[in-house]
């Protein structure tokens, strides 16, 4: 990561992750309640918690990035439990 930064790369990324997010925010929109409560391909995932992972991902690759660009070094997450009581609480 902190090559990255350091190359001065950090534009497009940030170019292509929000061209992505974009895109995901266009197919997710409309669904309703029952929509992202249907299953997922992953076995034991609705599509609520897919989102909910891609989002609190984003969350950690935000703050990994922010530390980074200071100098610090931070963690994903704190712990693997956190991580998955994140995805649950927002799916």
């Amino acid at each position: 990561m902190l090559s990255i930064l350091n190359s001065g790369e950090v534009r497009p990324a940030l170019k292509r992750i929000n061209s992505a997010t974009a895109s995901l925010l266009r197919d997710t929109i409309d669904l309703d309640e029952d929509a992202w409560r249907a299953p997922s391909l992953l076995p034991g995932w609705s599509r609520a918690h897919v989102a909910s992972h891609v989002a609190r991902n984003a969350d950690a690759l935000r703050l990994v990035i922010t530390a980074t660009m200071s100098g610090d070094e931070t963690p994903w997450y704190s712990s693997d439990a956190a991580k998955f009581n994140e995805i649950e609480r927002g799916a």
